[in-house]
Order: C-alpha cells, then sequence, then structure tokens
C-alpha cells in the first residue's frame, strides 16, 4: 500500500505542470538522458530481469541472448537510421507507414503494432504479477488485478515524464538489488547438485537475436521515445548508455541465473529471482528486495501502457477529425489508458509467460512491420498493395511455422526469420523506381 502511494504521489506532483495531451504523452519533446535512460532501460532491462534471470537458470549463459539482443538492436539504430528517424517528424511508427504508403497499409499497420505491443504490455503486467505473489503470496488473479490498478496509479496523473523520472529511480533499486544478491549468492552455500538446463546453444542465441534485434531498431516506444528527446546528441549518449546496461545487465543477470542453480529449485523459470530474494535476504529486506523486482517489472509496462494509449488516441484522433471533432484532452486520453491496462492485465492473466508473451508479440511485429518500416525510413517507394500484402503475409507464415513446427521456435531458423523473408520477396515484387516517389504527405 505504501508503495502504490508512493508512486501515486510521484505522479501526481509531476502533473501538476501538465500542459496538456502532447505534454502527457510526449513530454513536450524536452526529455533528457536519464529520461531516457528510464524510459528504455526501464522497458527492456528492468522489466526482463525476472526473466533473463530465469532463462540464465535454465540456459546458462545463453540466457542473456533476450536483453544483448535488444541492445544490438539498438547499436544498429544509432549506426544506421536514428537521423532519418528523427528526420522524419513522425513519433507514431504507424503514421509513418501511412505516410508514405496510404490508409490500408497504414491501418493493417496499427493492427499489427497495437496487438504486438498489448502482448508485450501484457508480458510485463504477468512479470510484475509474479513478483508480487512472491511478496504477498497471493494466487495470480488479485496480483494481476493489484498490479493493473498500481500501473494506472503510476502513469494515468503524471503521464512521460512521470514515467520515465520514476523508471530511473526503479532501475537504479534493481541495481542495486542484483550487486547486493550476487555478494550474498558468491558466499552462500550450495544446495547439491545443479538443477538440470540446457546446455549453451548458438541456434537459441542467434534465433532471439533474429527476432528482438529487428524490432528494436524501429519499434514504437523507440520511434517515440526518441522523438520525445530532447535533441540529437541527447539521443544518441542515450543510446550508446542503453546499449551498455542492456548488454552487461544482461549477461550479469543470466549469470545470477545460472549461479541460482544450486543454490534454488524453482518449478518455473519466472519464480527463480523471487525465490533468490528469498532465500538469500533476511525476512525484512526479503520484502524490500521483493519490492524492488516487483517495481522494475512494472516500469516496462508503465512505459509500454504509455505506448499503447499513445497509438489509441492516434487512431481515435484521426477518425473524430474525419468527422470535424476536436480531439479528446486529457480526461479522454485517461479513459483509454484505462481500457488498454484492463485490456492487458486479461491478457496476462491468460498467459502469464513473461518471455513466450515477449517473444511472441517480436514475431508478429518483425515480419508485418519492420522491413515496411526501413524502407519508409530510407525513402524508398513501394507500392501500397505490395506493402500491405507483404504485411499480412509475413506474420502468417511466422505464426504459421511456429504453430506447426514448434521446434524451430528461438533456433537460427525460427520461424520469424521465414516470415521476414516472404515479406521481403513481397516488397522486393513491389519496388517503384527511385525516381517514381508517390508518398502520401499532405
Amino acid at each position: 500500500m505504501g508503495y502504490a502511494i508512493a508512486v501515486a504521489a510521484a505522479s501526481w506532483w509531476v502533473a501538476r505542470g501538465l500542459r496538456g495531451p502532447e505534454d502527457f504523452l510526449m513530454g513536450r519533446q524536452g526529455l533528457g538522458v536519464a529520461h531516457g535512460i528510464g524510459l528504455f532501460g526501464g522497458i527492456f532491462l528492468a522489466a526482463t530481469a525476472v526473466g533473463i534471470v530465469g532463462q540464465g537458470y535454465r540456459r546458462g549463459l545463453a540466457g542473456a541472448a533476450l536483453d544483448v539482443a535488444l541492445g544490438v538492436g539498438f547499436a544498429a539504430l544509432g549506426l544506421t537510421l536514428l537521423d532519418r528517424m528523427r528526420a522524419s517528424h513522425h513519433a507514431s511508427l504507424a503514421a509513418l507507414l501511412r505516410a508514405h504508403y496510404g490508409p490500408v497499409p497504414g491501418a493493417i499497420g496499427t493492427v499489427l503494432i497495437a496487438g504486438a505491443w498489448l502482448i508485450m504490455l501484457s508480458g510485463f503486467v504477468a512479470a510484475a504479477g509474479v513478483a508480487l505473489g512472491q511478496l504477498t503470496g497471493w494466487a495470480q488473479g488479485p496480483c494481476i488485478a493489484v498490479t493493473t490498478v498500481i500501473l494506472l496509479l503510476y502513469s494515468m496523473p503524471g503521464g512521460m515524464r512521470a514515467v520515465t523520472a520514476t523508471n530511473f529511480a526503479h532501475l537504479a533499486a534493481l541495481a542495486v538489488l542484483i550487486a547486493a544478491l550476487w555478494v550474498l549468492a558468491a558466499g552462500h552455500a550450495t544446495s547439491g547438485a545443479a538443477a538440470p538446463h540446457d546446455s549453451f546453444s548458438w541456434g537459441y542465441v542467434i534465433g532471439l537475436l533474429l527476432v528482438s534485434a529487428p524490432t528494436t531498431v524501429v519499434a514504437p516506444d523507440v520511434m517515440m521515445g526518441m522523438s520525445a528527446l530532447r535533441t540529437r546528441r541527447t539521443a544518441r549518449r542515450t543510446l550508446a548508455l542503453v546499449v551498455l546496461l542492456l548488454a552487461c545487465g544482461g549477461v550479469v543477470l543470466a549469470l545470477l541465473g545460472l549461479r541460482a542453480d544450486r543454490l534454488v529449485s524453482s518449478a518455473s523459470t519466472d519464480n527463480v529471482l523471487p525465490d533468490l530474494v528469498d532465500l538469500l535476504l533476511p525476512n525484512g529486506l526479503a520484502e524490500v528486495g521483493l519490492l524492488a523486482v516487483f517495481g522494475a517489472a512494472l516500469t516496462g509496462a508503465v512505459a509500454e501502457v504509455l505506448v499503447c494509449t499513445f497509438i489509441l488516441n492516434e487512431e481515435i484522433t484521426s477518425l473524430r477529425a474525419a468527422r470535424g471533432v476536436p480531439p479528446f484532452g486529457l480526461v479522454g486520453i485517461r479513459l483509454q489508458m484505462l481500457g488498454v491496462a484492463a485490456l492487458a492485465g486479461a491478457v496476462a492473466l491468460a498467459d502469464s509467460n513473461v518471455v513466450g508473451l515477449v517473444v511472441t508479440a517480436f514475431r508478429v511485429f518483425v515480419p508485418g512491420v519492420v522491413p515496411q518500416a526501413v524502407l519508409a525510413l530510407i525513402g524508398r517507394p513501394v507500392r501500397p498493395n505490395a506493402v500491405a500484402a507483404s504485411m499480412v503475409a509475413g506474420p502468417v507464415v511466422c505464426l504459421a511455422l511456429a504453430s506447426a513446427w514448434p521446434g524451430l521456435r528461438d533456433t537460427a531458423a525460427d520461424p520469424v526469420l521465414w516470415g521476414t523473408l516472404v515479406a521481403a520477396a513481397v516488397l522486393a515484387v513491389g519496388l517503384m523506381p527511385r525516381g517514381d516517389v508517390r508518398l502520401h504527405e499532405p
């Protein structure tokens, strides 16, 4: 209860200076490096901590692959498309697709992006629910419900600035907790034989690299966040620090999970980090540690609920504008956020596998949006019908292969590779000569 009051108070404090919907969702496009680290570090490091420690417990060092792959994606963005992304003047990935390819690809892109990121949000809600369950002993349902309520208390009052600032504090608390666990784990007596876990698999590492790295380059939260940062220099500094955090943080978390195989026996990989906290910290401090895990897991959810609300509000605003109706104010946007959070909580109840939910979102997003968005950013003209066909064919092939041959998942032959190749082939058929550029910009 005290934690919920504290984060709500912090968010309301920031909300005093809000100047409207743009400020709520984008922070007046004046965010600094600390806010950027809070946003991206919170989404991709703190929010995956539960899953990465669990994967380290199961797979050893290869368990770091998800965070390392995300870091590779951020590095690729900084080396290739960052300046084009900021120069495009689109904070929304769906708006970028609509502007370059027309209304039909824009509408398909909106459905794919919103669906994938709702699943992503659900994964982070599930991760926070796992930590809360360990802290309270409650069943999954009440934990997801309480998590969703705290998520709204965290994000609804203050929006982007409140979320990024509070995320930064949670990230620092997580770093202190992980360092303490490492020191205590190194000196703790082992419980006997190591728990069985998979051997290091390059196929798994390559598979997650194929799934995750392309996502990061043009993800909607990345595009939105990069547009909200103050200057190009701020964006580049933020990217460099986030790459370092992801690469080092992912390895540290996975190695902690590997050490845990001689300390705890967990029925679920998502319980490994909470179980370590319970084992290694004294009772009073264990509760504080579990609260830090809960807060860290929540950082990804609060950032992603902003992104999903931004996508939803953009579509509603477009429909209202077509009828001559003005856009929603802060109250309307907050009500949209309430609906998004409730839906994400329902999905998390249906499937609480954290890493599984995140990777499923990527499998839809990569073949359905990434090659199309990259071509839009570099200004390569493609016929709208071909773009629309590729956005449907890629995810369908990927999900069909993942269902028919589950053994391909998380390997070098991951279905996302074949779905993306199909999408790229359809796009290649629809390429237009460079001189025949007919963008749909107004």
